[in-house]
């Protein structure tokens, strides 16, 4: 039946202060900003010190604290804390690298509504503020930031669904799936964005899959989900003599540089929202041997597998309509 994988196979530290290989300790422990590099017109690639190399398991993330940045309604003492997956290879040393959206508040001055967020995001604002070389992030990695463990035992096939900044776990996951010798699962992964210009890392995922194209396919989805409903239009309308048809009027609105999104042969793209239909499509089959990663804003949750906090798959999701298992 359909489920939410639960397992996690945890190492075992022998320091009580220290929940896994990670450097970071379970207390909140601070790490210099280095630098800040933009990545599109509202991501960018952070960097911060670290003594050595991370030494963060696969599946894991960090925890990020804001100190009196929470949004006022949320109960708790003030401080926003938000898990962060680092894009940084394994063996980067003396630093690790986090991407981050800055979730700018809605309808903000300068910006466009598409490209402003209600509520704004508590943490990624309060970042984008820091100033490199002279600020310090406050991080923690304890046991319940460590998800299913690689390798991935009995696991021959990977769906992953990713919306945005969710790629972070996925070039996390796939970093190890990829690059290690003798592996030979096989991944598809669905990528969502609004736009072209909002896909994140793609020469990362354009390299891999051109490298590991016989076991690594990727889709671009871009659009919003409201590009996978037909608008409804009287036939009364009179459409001859204008060029166009009841048809063409009832298709949704064309996402921003689609047309310019070229995919190579082990890549595919689809206009609109990682939906139901575009999993059918290119998803796995259910099978015991296949899992599905999951990872976006509580909405995606919503839509595909409900919230992560239950172990269950609500009637109504996406994923239990496919009889998937996934990983969140």
């Amino acid at each position: 039946h359909a489920q939410k994988c639960q397992e996690k196979a945890k190492p075992r530290p022998a320091n009580p202060s220290f929940a896994s290989t990670c450097v970071l300790p379970t207390s909140w422990t601070p790490c210099k900003l280095l630098a800040v590099t933009p990545y599109n017109h509202d991501t960018s690639i952070f960097e911060f010190e670290v003594s050595g190399r991370l030494r963060l398991p696969t599946c894991g993330c960090l925890l990020l604290k804001a100190p009196g940045k929470e949004h006022p309604w949320v109960r708790g003492d003030g401080d926003a804390v938000r898990p962060y997956t680092p894009i940084s290879p394994e063996a980067m040393d003396g630093k690790f690298q986090l991407l981050i959206k800055r979730y700018r508040e809605w309808g903000g001055e300068g910006w466009a509504i598409h490209q402003s967020y209600k509520p704004p995001g508590a943490v990624s604002n309060y970042l984008h503020e820091l100033v490199p070389g002279k600020d310090s992030v406050l991080f923690s990695h304890r046991s319940e930031n460590i998800k299913l463990q690689y390798p991935f035992l009995g696991v021959r096939r990977i769906t992953m669904v990713a919306v945005g900044v969710g790629i972070a776990p996925m070039i996390q996951a796939l970093e190890k799936v990829l690059d290690t010798p003798g592996d030979t699962t096989q991944v598809v992964l669905l990528y969502g964005n609004r736009s072209v210009k909002d896909v994140l890392m793609r020469e990362k995922l354009d390299a891999w899959s051109q490298e590991h194209g016989h076991r690594f396919k990727v889709v671009y989805a871009v659009g919003s989900r409201w590009a996978n409903v037909r608008i409804g239009l009287k036939k009364a309308v009179k459409t001859e003599g204008f060029g166009t048809t009841i048809a063409d009027l009832q298709k949704p609105p064309m996402a921003e540089d689609f047309d310019s999104l070229n995919v190579s042969a082990s890549q595919a793209k689809e206009l609109g929202w990682v939906g139901l239909e575009v999993i059918r499509k290119h998803a796995f089959p259910p099978a015991n041997d296949h899992k599905v990663f999951v990872c976006g804003l509580p909405g995606v949750y919503d839509k595909l597998c409900g919230s992560r906090e239950d172990n269950f798959l609500p009637e109504e999701s996406a994923l239990r309509a496919l009889d998937l298992k996934v990983t969140t």
